[in-house]
């Protein structure tokens, strides 16, 4: 009949302590083992269940492309095209350049070193003017801005407000027109 190895009979006082520190019953600890009766055994547990897996949601797909994602859109609402059509002719007869629709960030910034630098700069980065007036040196001689209906609402006017507000605060002339008349450019320096 082969026997198990047992550290502790192989190593004497050394594997004892090893057996007792690591759990393996010693010599003592078998032969009191098999001389006492055996105990009931313990009632085991039943399996429990194992939790089902929680289904991941399904991976957003990563675009190969964004080409199939946009649209062309018009530069010049129907308003401001028409405003442009009868406004070239009298910008040509001064030596003027139109500019439409240009943003705000493309002709003033927030001062460099303004503890709100940023929040200045979304505060504008998304606004837009209808036209700039330059000269043939493409210097700003004024900004006009179309006020059609929509300028009567009350945010639209508080807006107005805001970039008229700035507009001036860095030099600029603001021109208001609800319909371009010949007179519309007069006065300019």
């Amino acid at each position: 009949m082969a026997q198990e190895n047992n550290p502790s009979e192989n190593m004497g006082c050394l594997g004892a302590l090893f057996a007792m520190f690591m759990g393996a019953p010693s010599r003592q600890q078998e032969a009191m083992r098999q001389t006492e009766e055996p105990e009931e055994a313990a009632p085991q547990e039943e399996p429990k269940e194992e939790p089902k897996p929680v289904p991941e949601e399904p991976e957003k797909e990563k675009r190969s492309t964004y080409a199939d994602c946009y649209q062309k859109k018009y530069l010049l609402t129907k308003n401001e095209w028409f405003a442009h059509k009868k406004l070239k002719p009298i910008a040509d007869a001064k030596g003027l350049i139109i500019c439409p629709k240009v943003r705000l960030l493309d002709i003033l910034e927030p001062r460099r070193g303004e503890k709100d630098y940023k929040a200045l700069l979304y505060k504008v980065q998304a606004k837009h003017v209808d036209f700039l007036i330059c000269d043939k040196d493409m210097r700003i001689k004024a900004v006009l801005e179309l006020d059609d209906s929509s300028h009567d609402q009350k945010n639209r006017k508080e807006r107005d407000s805001f970039v008229d507000e700035i507009l001036t605060s860095v030099g600029y002339k603001v021109i208001h027109t609800k319909y371009i008349n010949d007179d519309v450019l007069d006065n300019l320096e």
